[in-house]
């Protein structure tokens, strides 16, 4: 198949606001299980698989397929001297639940994704104070609608089975006594996947305590055990955090701390409350109160670190120490301080790295983080705050002859601000007129700090550029950085990617046809938008799980929860914000790069009509191209996708963007 498939037109007239919106391609907004929509999707990607270089393709292949090889080692949770973590292991295709009784110690398999039936994906846990029990949630297909266990850590013996509970995950879920408390969602089919009940299990019977139908906020669940107090934390993706108490008596929430517009979460110990937020502090700050009097409503908190030179990230806390994880100009800085905020000391990280995960141990002044860069992959580490030393306690061996050079950049924006950029190319190489792929994201508070991908290597190792830029809507800088690139000001995002492709251009590194951009989710709408505002920026465009119509967005999915973030379009100011730069609109008569969109049937939080049909009207009202679409089956927005699933997608995505980029078989290199 040489041409793309048919598309028939059904044109929808929709006046928004006095200005009138013709969508010939509505009616892919159907169910994937449609039949003229199944029907359509299935020729699509035979059309794909026509575009792909067959001979690039198969030349990457034994790369890919030997990284595989690497194992995938998760953030350990340490509790009542039982260490718990998701691994995957080099024959496995997913992470299995794993117990260790030491920190580097031999591992005993608790669950697999093998004991349930299906493309099971076993994607949070959360283990008891006691190390007794552990929670875990079982998808399949990649839904992110979770079956929840309950078993032993002893045995891995299932001791309570509540079956689907919706988008539950371990922020959701709070350890009590024998029992425990978790939210359960509705049925996204129904569109009810932001009805939330929080519900309250214990003695073998489970009674529902209140309901919760914002279609905006997300709560997060903490057990305080001396005082019997549930707390949840009431939040938007974007911020807007409420701190409550549920109040049996009254069968209600009661408001602790209102942080505003600002983040809050709350890190209980048995005598102390610490609350890490942004409220009157760009950079975040912790607050802290004692846990019984601050829980009952009679005290205020504190500050007990003020805000410095770093964003704070994560806290956590051990009987001694209190550990604080911040960004510096977009990577990792560790620190742990004495609970009344002495600083004790830092923690030594590598070179432009990025830690996730720190985990303190409520019974040892111990603590577990995963540390990883752009050249190295994610290892475990033990930190003995105690001895202020650290142990690399589990590290993949990376068999790959790729000696890369990794740098950091400052470039300018269009305003004038100042803003950072990674870029990784093979150290014997100084890159000139290079295959470049430039990744960006810019939005919800994520930071891009420089993270280890297997999947790109091939693609470097054949001389290739990667390059990514910290654009506004992150919060690399804080919460003016998000707050600059969110709503009325979300073209910031789209001129920090393309000063960044500026840059790469003019400073010798590429060429603007040699660039492709690359974003999934939030940063498929990136991608998006930067390719329509500007097409001769770009010789090629991957657009992953992507938002692109957005004066649709809201109608789908969890589309309604991300109106904080880009705005409404029912709301007329924010239409007209929004219609500036929404990708499916803005598709003229004029020619394009190639440009990939990949979905998924599963998907329970963008709705693959935004792949569909960007792709179809990409096909018919535009030139140039190729323009493909992927769609995968048995697999959702990201989690839980087997290894084989995700060989199969990057070797996609990657022969599409080096092939577009003049890139060829002869020049990949032999690196296993």
């Amino acid at each position: 198949m040489s041409t793309p498939p048919d598309t028939r037109t059904e044109p929808v007239t929709e006046v928004l606001h006095g200005h009138e919106h013709v969508d010939p391609y509505r009616w892919l907004e159907a169910d994937a299980d449609d039949p003229a929509v199944a029907d359509w999707t299935e020729r699509q990607s035979e059309y794909t698989n026509t575009v792909l270089d067959e001979d690039l393709r198969a030349a990457f292949t034994p790369a890919f397929e030997a990284l595989t090889e690497i194992p995938d080692y998760g953030a350990v949770t340490p509790r009542g001297n039982r260490y718990v973590a998701l691994d995957r292991d080099t024959d496995a295709d997913r992470p299995s639940l794993h117990i260790r009784d030491t920190p580097g110690g031999e591992a005993r398999v608790l669950a697999t994704p093998d004991d349930f039936e299906g493309e099971a994906s076993i994607d949070w846990f959360d283990v008891d104070p006691s190390g007794e029990r552990v929670a875990y949630g079982v998808a399949r297909g990649g839904d992110e609608q979770y079956d929840l266990h309950i078993a032993d850590t002893k045995t891995g013996e299932v001791l309570v089975d509540r079956g689907t509970v919706g988008r539950t995950s371990s922020l959701m879920f709070a350890w009590a006594g024998e029992g425990f408390y978790y939210v359960a969602t509705g049925d996204p089919s129904a569109g009810a996947q932001m009805d939330k009940e929080f519900r309250h299990y214990a003695d073998g019977e489970e009674i529902v305590l209140a309901t919760h139908d914002d279609q905006h906020v997300w709560p997060r669940l903490a057990y305080h055990e001396p005082t019997g107090t549930l707390l949840a934390s009431f939040g938007e993706m974007s911020g807007g955090t409420r701190v409550t108490a549920w109040r049996e008596d009254e069968e209600t929430f009661e408001p602790l701390f209102d942080g505003g517009e600002a983040s809050v979460e709350v890190e209980l110990t048995d005598e102390t409350v610490f609350l890490r937020t942004d409220a009157d502090a760009a950079r975040g700050r912790v607050l802290t109160a004692d846990a019984a009097t601050f829980l009952a409503g009679e005290e205020a908190p504190e500050t007990v670190i003020a805000e410095g030179e770093g964003v704070i990230r994560e806290i956590t806390t051990t009987p001694n120490y209190l550990v604080v994880h911040a960004h510096r100009e977009a990577a990792s800085h560790l620190a742990a301080y004495d609970h009344d905020g002495t600083h004790a000391f830092d923690v030594e990280l590598p070179a432009l790295s990025t830690v996730h995960s720190v985990a303190g141990d409520p019974d040892a002044d111990d603590c577990f983080y995963v540390v990883q860069s752009i050249e190295r992959p994610a290892s475990v580490v033990h930190a003995d705050l105690e001895t202020e030393t650290t142990r690399t306690v589990r590290e993949p061996a990376l068999d790959v002859a790729v000696d890369l050079e990794v740098e950091r950049r400052t470039i300018t924006s269009t305003d004038g601000t100042d803003v950072p950029m990674f870029v990784a190319h093979r150290a014997d190489r100084d890159p000139s007129d290079a295959p470049t792929v430039l990744y960006a994201y810019g939005g919800f508070r994520i930071n891009l700090t420089p993270m280890f991908s297997r999947f790109r290597l091939p693609f470097l190792a054949a001389g290739g550029v990667y390059a990514q830029v910290c654009a506004r809507g992150g919060s690399e800088f804080g919460e003016p950085w998000h707050e600059a690139g969110m709503r009325a000001e979300k073209q910031r995002t789209f001129e920090d990617v393309e000063a960044a492709a500026d840059h790469l251009a003019e400073s010798g590194v590429t060429t603007h046809d040699r660039i492709g951009t690359i974003g999934g989710s939030n940063g498929g709408l990136t991608a998006g938008a930067v390719l329509t505002r500007d097409p001769d920026r770009w010789g090629a465009a991957v657009c992953a799980v992507p938002l692109l119509d957005m004066l649709r967005f809201h109608r789908f999915l969890l589309g309604e929860s991300w109106t904080p973030e880009y705005g409404h379009p029912d709301t007329e100011a924010e239409y007209e914000w929004i219609r500036e730069y929404s990708p499916y609109q803005r598709i003229g008569d004029r020619a394009y790069p190639p440009v990939l969109c990949t979905t998924a049937m599963g998907d329970s939080r963008v709705h693959s009509s935004h792949a569909r049909k960007m792709t179809a009207r990409l096909q018919n009202e535009a030139a140039g191209g190729p323009f493909c679409l992927r769609t995968e089956t048995d697999t959702g927005h990201g989690l839980g996708k087997s290894i084989d699933m995700k060989v199969d997608e990057e070797l996609d995505r990657w022969t599409f963007l080096a092939a577009s980029l003049g890139v060829s078989s002869e020049d990949v290199p032999d690196v296993t």
